[in-house]
Order: structure tokens, then C-alpha cells, then sequence
């Protein structure tokens, strides 16, 4: 009973008297209520002394208790919390920086690629031709290359084939490292991946070499 009226009306604590509690005759005749224990879901708590050690004050918390309780439980929570939320975000920092340390060690261009990807520009290969001479075309299709190296090639000819590098000074070695930074930076994803950003580069290379939209000042 008075745990009910104490969690209805939010004032828990040692009741202000013993409670009469039911209780079968020990000889047979009958129940009574001659039974009066103290309640044990909140007992005191005393010292040596004998002193309350609940409250000092008083055998009953009163409102300011509860509320300096409910302050500082709320503190706790928010402290715990707080930890735990720390916590997660230094593993998450740890991670970060694990992933960038590997993007930017599987992203370093060794300068024998960029030399070989200029020698290759500049000196084409003459089985590849045919190719070279498709590659302007509407028909053709960028995902049928499937060469890492001839598509890194084929792309820094768009910029020649369009004079991109003698019209904004493009340093060649530059322009190597930087298609092969973007190459590499691409993950091997089954959409936004490095072929898909070939074709669209062709794509709009074949729009403006076959329709001449340079030359006719559409694009400038």
C-alpha cells in the first residue's frame, strides 16, 4: 500500500509508521493484524551513533532532497554519457585518420608512371591506331578500352586533340599526374567508378570535336 501511494505521488521514503500486514493464525483460528513489522523496502540507514544516515534531518526525505537527488542523478547521466560519446568519437578520429593514410598512400603517382604515360602520348603505339582514329566518334564505346594505362592516355589526348594545353599553358608533366590522381582516386565501385567518368569526359570530348562547338564560340 504505501509503496503504490509513494510511487503515485512521488514521495518515497520510510513510511511514517508500521504498517499492519495480515497474517494467518499460527493456532488455526482464523487471520488478524496483530502483526506490525517496520517496512523493509526503505529501512534506515544509522551510523555507530545511531544517527540517521538517510537524513540527518528528519526520518522522511522531503521535496528538497528529491529535487537535489534528481539534479544529481541527472549530472551522473549526463557525465556517463558524455564519456561514452568520447569515447566513440576518438574511434571514430582513429579511423579517419587510418583511411586517409591509406587513401594517400595508395593515391602517390610514382614519377616512372607520369613519364610513361607522357612518352606514351607522344609517341603512340602504332597497333593502336585504329583506335586513335575511332576514339573521336559518337559510336565509340569508352568501357570496351578496359586499360587503366591506354584509358589515362586516351584521356590526356582529349586534351591535346582540343589544344587545352597550349591555350591555358597546361604543364604536361602536371597534366600527367593530375589524370592519374584522379584515376586512382576513383574506388572500384559498380557505378561512380573511373570508367564511368572516362565516358563522360568522351562524351562531352566528342561533342565538342565533332560538332565544333569551340570553333563555333558555343563554348569558350
Amino acid at each position: 500500500m504505501f509503496l503504490a501511494t509513494g510511487m503515485a505521488t512521488g514521495n518515497v521514503g520510510k513510511p511514517p509508521d508500521s504498517i499492519p500486514i495480515e497474517r494467518k493464525s499460527t493456532t488455526g483460528t482464523g487471520t488478524g493484524t496483530d502483526l506490525q513489522p517496520d517496512s523493509v523496502a526503505t529501512p534506515d540507514i544509522t551510523g555507530a551513533s545511531g544517527t540517521s544516515a538517510t537524513n540527518l534531518n528528519g526520518f522522511h526525505f522531503d521535496k528538497c532532497d528529491e529535487e537535489v537527488a534528481t539534479a544529481f542523478s541527472v549530472y551522473c547521466g549526463i557525465s556517463i554519457m558524455h564519456a561514452l560519446v568520447h569515447k566513440q568519437v576518438q574511434k571514430a578520429e582513429a579511423r579517419y585518420k587510418l583511411s586517409q593514410e591509406l587513401l594517400l598512400y595508395h593515391m602517390k603517382v610514382p614519377d616512372t608512371e607520369v613519364n610513361h604515360a607522357l612518352d606514351a602520348v607522344k609517341e603512340p603505339d602504332r597497333n593502336q591506331e585504329e583506335l586513335y582514329h575511332r576514339f573521336p566518334r559518337f559510336d565509340f564505346c569508352p568501357r570496351d578500352v578496359r586499360d587503366y594505362s591506354l584509358s589515362v592516355q586516351l584521356a590526356m589526348r582529349m586534351f591535346y586533340d582540343l589544344d587545352f594545353v597550349g591555350t591555358f599553358k597546361i604543364h604536361e608533366y602536371k597534366l600527367a599526374r593530375f589524370v592519374l590522381l584522379v584515376q586512382k582516386g576513383y574506388r572500384d565501385t559498380p557505378y561512380h567508378n573511373w570508367w564511368h567518368a572516362f565516358s563522360v569526359a568522351h562524351f562531352a570530348y566528342s561533342l565538342m570535336k565533332n560538332l565544333r562547338l569551340i570553333e563555333r564560340g558555343i563554348i569558350t
